[in-house]
């Protein structure tokens, strides 16, 4: 059963006030009794969380006095000791948390984060991603020399397997782009063309199209891990070659 840790740093502190009051009160004093008498009684549990808190480490609470001593040192030095570790919990989790990888905005593809950047020092994350969107979009008109299309419908196009059209008197043209690394025609090409378009039209619909129409402001996570879908049909676009119909 998972530990409480509010509740257990409470009942802890309860704890650790009875033995300061055992230790002030004269000895064989009524008062003294009074919170020895609580102290056992508290014994158990707080022992339970030792053992849950700090299993690698045994925590002692028996009352081992000595002559002409007080007896619960041990008991109040472990008690000072639970409350300690749920207090620096949160310390500790950071500290000894699984390492994984860590996204750094800065290393954003240049279209995205350079158009963010501004916005997101004042935390504007919603508007910095509409802006980041809108950079996309403009960046791939430049690319195509297409001012007629635009956001889903451009990218979707731009990545089809259609070869690329010249304009003619009843339609624009239709330039394509494509990965030159790739066999043309094979499956890997065919995947990756597909892929692109479809991710692309994603994102144009679910991120650059959501940001500019909604005004709910998001956290910035979320905003981070929009940028960086964005970030990656940014090198897709940048990296791929343009090819004009002839």
């Amino acid at each position: 059963m998972p530990i409480d840790l509010e509740k257990a740093r409470d009942y802890l502190l309860d704890m650790k006030r009875s033995l300061a009051l055992s230790k002030s009160a004269p000895d064989g004093s009524k008062e003294q009794s009074d919170a020895d008498v609580n102290i056992v009684a508290r014994l158990k549990v707080v022992e339970q969380i030792g053992k849950e808190l700090d299993e690698m480490n045994p925590t002692h609470f028996a009352n081992r006095s000595l002559m002409g001593e007080w007896g619960w040192f041990n008991c109040q030095d472990s008690v000072t000791r639970l409350i300690g570790i749920i207090d620096t919990k949160a310390e500790a989790d950071a500290i000894f948390a699984p390492s994984g990888p860590k996204l750094s905005a800065s290393a954003l593809h240049p279209w995205i984060w350079n158009a963010a950047l501004d916005l997101w020092d004042k935390g504007e994350y919603r508007v910095a991603v509409t802006e980041a969107g809108r950079k996309l979009d403009i960046q791939l008109q430049t690319k195509l020399a297409k001012h007629d299309d635009s956001g889903a419908s451009l990218v979707g196009n731009a990545f089809s397997l259609n070869g690329p059209t010249a304009a003619t008197a009843t339609k624009t043209a239709q330039p394509r782009l494509r990965f030159a690394h790739l066999v043309p025609g094979s499956e890997r090409w065919k995947s990756a063309h597909e892929g692109a378009a479809a991710f692309g039209r994603g994102c144009m619909m679910g991120i650059r199209n959501w940001a500019v129409h909604d005004d709910t402001d998001i956290a910035e996570q979320e905003a981070l891990e929009y940028l960086a879908a964005l970030s990656v049909v940014a090198r897709w676009i940048d990296s791929a070659t343009l090819l004009e119909g002839s």
